[in-house]
């Protein structure tokens, strides 16, 4: 497939065919890699998407989320150097 870029202000722009982008389910916002001989251009991915799904699945099978997962974490300076102003 051949693709032409085109003027778009200062700036040039890249039409992309409604094929592709209904194959791939391309949005308005799209990631753009720079690689070796070229770009890649891909979907723009949710950073948190499908942990609702992993949190379900460790549920179902025992795990249980913590309240408070800071709970038991201490260090040497929290028993040291930690003073309350009095």
């Amino acid at each position: 497939m051949t693709a032409h870029l085109i003027d778009i202000g200062n700036s040039k722009g890249l039409k992309l065919p409604k094929n592709l982008i209904e194959k791939y389910d391309l949005d308005n916002e799209l990631d753009i890699k720079p690689m070796m001989d070229g770009i890649f251009i891909s979907k723009k991915k949710n950073l948190r998407e499908g942990w609702d799904k992993q949190i379900k699945k460790a549920i179902a099978s025992g795990d249980i989320p913590d309240d408070n997962p800071l709970e038991n974490i201490n260090s040497d300076w929290d028993n040291t150097e930690w003073t309350c102003p009095g």
